[in-house]
């Protein structure tokens, strides 16, 4: 028998095979149990070949690009402050004149003094009015002669439970870091009016708060108050909806100095979506022959005519109901002879854009944050959009618009009344620049959040598979909805009782998704207001310098802070990311990775298993990646027409370094890295290096990745700046970008160990990869083998070009490491 015929199954593996065969002709009872395991073996192997390949196929080209929401969620973490040019937009964002040059004209040039009663400071909308109105006052008073006396009576409940006053809760809130600014215009301007329930006469005020108020000779009334639980039954809604603001306007004709009430509700006080020719329109809803007081009265009784109105008309739930019957009647009742009444409409109340930072969230999760938390913590993988642009609007220009409902000068009269002013407060679906659609939103949302760990490949391709299929089969979503997102909670909820009823001690319930079960039908909910195309009559347009990415990053912070609020020590936090998290399936992990080849993919398992027998831990440093994502980000947009290479720039610091910066890459497949081809001093004393690294440009689809080891000391130092040149001169690359590259060990110098297992100075390939891991498995048996904790970090990087004087670029690789490792340390 030639060689070519012999059997290359081994004697070992040949006799276990003929003892098999044997055993299940002997024994025919045997088989029975063997085929149908080995089938259901099979079966299982199968789905899961069919997902990996599904998650390869379905989203490998998308997650493999940079993602611009991944670059500012760096800057976002970082605290980096706004441009100058986004806040002028912001500023002008209420009017054309801006906000600021309108108070000075209206209420500095004028010596105009306000006092205003507030309602609903401790929320959402009404603390970022008290912070834009003091951050407006205070940008006043900066060049302005004199300071006017302003006063804001903020009205406030005490706590009972927990013995606080209303002085009390509104000194907290004064010492949150938001108002920290604004101390100074705080103490001066806002005073405490104690009140009880709204609902109650009054206010539930006492008579020398309201003697307080008669005395301070009231000018404005600013209802920020409401309730936006949607499943709140009827009397309710009416009365914390309805009741508080009729009750204001009771009590205002007792101030004759009040001139204007603005009365904040929503923009879907109507049921209708609105089309391109006709917009919901800036005035009241018509509730056709019904009389709104009828309504309201019957709201608070039996409910008969209430329950028909609402279902005559498809409201979406009794917020948008009780919203429109107020706003009937505030117009109704009030003094237009005396009092403005100026009613604004926010649409979906989203993050802040740029105040009083970017992301910012108030105290609990408000609508669309609310739901990334839910999508975060796993209790759903998808939900409603659409390809049209959400009605989100940041809460930010909600307050500046508040604002500019309080200052601006008064309408004319018409027959000695006020004319109603109705404001619908979201982005014009005329604008030239448009707001993200929610499509594209929770992408982008999802690959961000893949980016820094938080999603694997898997969670986000079956995310994206539903979203699309949810956009193009909007039907589907009730299916859909109780398939993936209800079924495995009540499965898991199912598991969670078992356990408990067995007495059987588990950390199932403290698991987020658990805790987070109750609100897991939220999305039916917000369906009505996610899930469909919606198009306002409004002056917003969305400014030049607004960014819908960044905007995503806010959505992510704001969600990530709450996470950690709610659930300490359950997520990472947003500067290192731990990048060998515990409980991971490596193999699992690695076969999903967004990789180019299925080589790729082995490399980047066995890496991290390398890495896992000899590191205690392996962090990336986040906020060092700003420069480098926004190069990413514009690489990205340029590829179609070029070809860029980048080059991980280091000195080696240990033998496994070779190796971390492949599973460095590996990792960040996501940011838009592929494992580099290693370059150290082997290839540097190499006369064919040039052809080698024009090889290496061919065979990578998208961005040539290597990694450059740099010697500091010995001879080889001299070789840096001739491969420094090479790198310069490769061909099939139109540039070159080093990024400076440092890891640092805590348990630094290679081990005998270690070096019996690597003896190579060039780079590791699969078959390397694999003898290095037996070696050290081996070899840990006999001795550990430890580098403790590593941490990777990157430099600013620079393009490298063909007449770069090269001494002074490995120069400049030195330089940038060094900083970097004083920064990260």
């Amino acid at each position: 028998m030639t060689d070519a015929n012999r059997s290359t199954m081994s004697p070992p593996m040949l006799s276990i095979l003929l003892v098999g065969i044997i055993a299940l002709k002997s024994s025919p009872y045997l088989s029975v149990f063997v085929v149908p395991f080995g089938v259901t073996a099979l079966c299982v192997f199968a789905f899961l070949a069919g997902v990996v390949l599904f998650v390869d196929r379905y989203t490998r080209k998308e997650l493999r690009q940079s993602c611009e929401a991944t670059e500012h969620l760096c800057e976002l973490s970082k605290g980096i402050p706004p441009s100058a040019q986004s806040l002028e937009d912001f500023d002008r964002i209420s009017n054309e004149m801006g906000l600021s040059a309108l108070w000075k004209k209206e209420i500095q040039g004028n010596e105009k003094v306000f006092k205003i009663l507030l309602t609903g400071v401790t929320g959402y909308v009404g603390k970022a009015f008290l912070f834009q109105l003091l951050r407006e006052i205070a940008n006043a008073e900066k060049n302005a002669k004199k300071k006017l006396p302003h006063k804001v009576y903020v009205m406030a409940r005490g706590n009972a439970r927990k013995n606080l006053s209303a002085a009390t809760r509104l000194s907290m809130i004064r010492d949150e870091p938001m108002f920290a600014p604004y101390k100074e215009q705080w103490d001066a301007v806002v005073m405490a009016a104690e009140s009880g329930d709204l609902q109650d006469e009054n206010c539930g005020m006492s008579r020398e708060t309201l003697d307080m108020l008669r005395a301070a000779e009231l000018t404005h009334i600013v209802h920020c108050a409401a309730d936006v639980n949607f499943n709140r039954p009827i009397p309710e809604a009416a009365g914390m909806n309805i009741s508080p603001a009729l009750k204001l306007q009771k009590m205002s004709k007792e101030w004759p100095t009040c001139t204007r009430f603005v009365h904040c509700s929503t923009c879907f006080i109507n049921p209708e979506c609105g089309t391109e020719d006709n917009p919901l329109p800036e005035k009241l809803y018509s509730l056709g022959k019904y009389d709104p007081q009828d309504i309201y009265d019957s709201m608070r009784g039996d409910q008969e005519l209430a329950l028909k109105v609402k279902k005559e008309f498809d409201f979406p739930n009794n917020y948008c109901f009780t919203k429109c019957v107020a706003e009937h009647l505030v117009a109704r009742n009030n003094d237009d002879e005396k009092v403005e009444l100026r009613i604004v409409r926010p649409a979906i109340v989203g993050p802040a854009w740029l105040l009083p930072k970017r992301g910012w969230n108030g105290d609990k999760p408000s609508t669309i944050s609310g739901v990334f938390l839910l999508w975060g913590t796993r209790v759903i993988r998808f939900a409603p959009v659409v390809t049209s642009p959400m009605p989100v609007i940041p809460v930010d220009v909600v307050a500046a618009c508040i604002v500019n409902a309080m200052v601006a000068p008064p309408a004319k009269k018409v027959a000695d009344k006020y004319p109603l002013s109705v404001r619908n407060i979201i982005w014009s679906h005329k604008s030239p620049k448009q707001f993200m659609s929610g499509l594209r939103m929770a992408k982008s949302a999802i690959h961000a959040a893949m980016s820094i760990g938080h999603f694997t490949t898997t969670e986000a391709s079956v995310s994206y598979m539903l979203l699309d299929l949810v956009v193009k089969i909007p039907f589907l979503f009730s299916f859909l909805h109780a398939v993936f997102n209800l079924g495995p909670l009540y499965l898991l909820k199912f598991v969670c009782w078992v356990v408990k009823t067995a007495g059987i001690k588990s950390v199932l319930e403290k698991v987020p998704v658990v805790q987070l079960f109750k609100f897991s039908d939220m999305l039916n909910l917000y369906k009505p207001f996610m899930g469909r195309v919606y198009k306002f009559a409004s002056t917003i347009d969305v400014p030049e310098t607004f960014d819908n990415d960044c905007y995503v990053a806010g959505l992510i912070t704001a969600t990530h802070s709450f996470w950690v609020k709610m659930f300490p020590g359950t997520v990472q936090d947003l500067r290192f990311l731990e990048l060998l998290p515990k409980g991971r399936l490596d193999f699992w992990w690695a076969m999903t990775q967004p990789s180019q080849t299925f080589q790729n993919k082995m490399v980047g398992f066995l890496a991290c298993k390398i890495l896992r027998a000899t590191c205690s831990s392996a962090e990336f440093d986040f906020h060092s990646a700003d420069e480098v994502l926004r190069l990413m980000v514009q690489l990205e947009k340029s590829m179609a027409s070029q070809k860029h290479s980048l080059c991980f720039a280091s000195t080696r610091k240990s033998v496994l370094d070779f190796i971390l910066v492949k599973f460095l890459a590996f990792n960040l497949s996501a940011m838009g890295f592929d494992i580099p081809t290693v370059l150290s001093k082997t290839e540097f004393e190499d006369a064919g290096l040039s052809k080698k690294l024009d090889a290496v440009s061919r065979n990578y689809d998208r961005h040539a990745s290597i990694a450059a080891f740099m010697e500091r000391t010995g001879p080889s130092k001299k070789l840096n700046a001739t491969a420094v040149q090479k790198i310069a001169q490769m061909a099939n690359v139109d540039d070159v970008i080093m990024i400076p590259t440092c890891m640092e060990h805590q348990g630094l110098n290679d081990s005998e160990v270690l070096l019996q297992a690597v003896r190579t100075n060039s780079d590791v390939g699969l078959n390397d990869m694999v003898s290095l891991y037996w070696k050290i498995c081996v070899l840990k048996q006999a001795k550990p083998v430890s580098l403790g904790d590593v941490r990777i970090s990157f430099g600013s990087p620079f393009e490298l070009q063909a007449n770069s004087d090269t001494e002074k670029v490995v120069q400049r690789v030195y330089s940038e490491l060094d900083r970097v490792s004083s920064a990260s340390s």
